[in-house]
């Protein structure tokens, strides 16, 4: 109709209210949906393509600049460390020895399946891995896993756990804890006698991973939810205390109350080694490297607290697939101290350590 001079007036029927708000409220709705799936893709979709599609192919020799990053680390450190490398084609258990003048790399195991997550028993005479029961199989997927053990020369190689992820020997040495789907066990290597400590999908709603126990505690990683969760796990009292931040790789300090993780989203490459008290009130930077390869992953501390190995790459964050270099450093000293021990276009990952005597 019209009115004034100049102005339009319109007669809208009083149900229209309602209809647009309806509308307005399925397009927002819509918008919820579509951020849903879109949020669901980022994080879901990587995941889904690196368990369907192996990584590529590595040649496997050693070059001058591992050479010699192997002599200096002989000056400096008397031991082994282990880590595993896809170097060869396909991710194999690596040993390297620095007992002496001539430091050697050896290859512990051949096998089509991949070999993952070594650690050593507290006295160095044995080491736990993984060893998918597919020939390729993701980190990112930690159901298709067995838990193996071997001894340190990569002899005796035996599965002693099956349906298991990411074990690590007990502070005594006689069992191992890993996780089994959400649940955390612990196994007797003497008789294969297996308690489930905690069923973190009922318990804590997630997945725990990389478990790490100490006393009637348990460090661990909470995955299969978007945002996850790291902290302690107190089995006595059935309480988690949650770290804050977005983190994860959570394990003990030997000898002290304190814990180091990876701290994510923060740090010179996006991430950095932390630790703090097993209260998990504050956080300090352990090392945080410069320059280009400061995206830190993968964090070992030897026996004695004294030592560290890591993994690093230049920005890339997928575990299984960037070319991770792996690094040593005697902790206390300057970051810039810290000795790059590998060259190699392959994945590094997961790195352990052992002294053969005090440092």
């Amino acid at each position: 109709m019209r009115g004034l001079p100049g102005i339009e007036f319109s007669v809208f029927p009083p149900q229209l209210g309602a209809v647009h708000r309806r509308r307005a409220m399925a397009n927002l709705m819509g918008v919820a949906a579509l951020a849903l799936v879109v949020a669901a893709t980022v994080h879901f979709g990587p995941r889904l393509y690196y368990r369907m599609s192996p990584p590529k192919r590595h040649g496997h020799p050693i070059g001058d600049a591992e050479a010699a990053a192997f002599a200096e680390a002989a000056t400096r450190f008397s031991g082994h460390i282990v880590w595993s490398s896809n170097r060869s084609g396909n991710h194999e258990i690596y040993l390297l020895d620095l007992r002496g003048a001539a430091p050697a790399l050896e290859r512990l195991t051949d096998d089509p399946h991949v070999d993952s997550f070594p650690r050593f028993s507290p006295d160095g005479s044995r080491i736990v891995f993984n060893r998918s029961r597919e020939q390729w199989v993701s980190d990112r997927d930690p159901e298709p896993w067995d838990i193996w053990i071997m001894d340190a020369d990569g002899r005796k190689q035996r599965r002693v756990a099956e349906r298991g992820f990411h074990a690590s020997f007990t502070p005594d040495g006689s069992a191992i804890v890993f996780a089994r789907a959400a649940q955390v066990v612990r196994h007797a290597l003497g008789d294969g006698h297996e308690e489930v400590l905690v069923d973190a999908g009922k318990t804590l709603g997630g997945w725990g991973q990389e478990p790490d126990l100490r006393d009637h505690r348990l460090a661990l990683t909470i995955r299969g939810t978007v945002f996850g969760a790291f902290g302690v796990y107190d089995l006595a009292a059935h309480r988690f205390i949650a770290f804050a931040g977005d983190s994860c790789q959570i394990a003990w300090w030997p000898g002290e109350e304190r814990l180091i993780w990876i701290e994510g989203h923060q740090g010179n490459g996006g991430t950095r080694v932390a630790w703090g008290p097993s209260d998990g009130k504050r956080v300090e930077t352990l090392i945080d490297l410069p320059g280009k390869y400061s995206h830190e992953y993968f964090p070992r501390l030897s026996r004695d607290g004294k030592w560290l190995v890591w993994a690093a790459s230049a920005g890339d964050h997928e575990p299984g697939r960037a070319d991770y270099e792996i690094f040593l450093w005697k902790v206390g000293e300057p970051a810039e101290r810290a000795l790059r021990l590998t060259y190699h276009t392959g994945n590094d990952q997961w790195p352990d350590i052992v002294p053969s005597a005090p440092q």
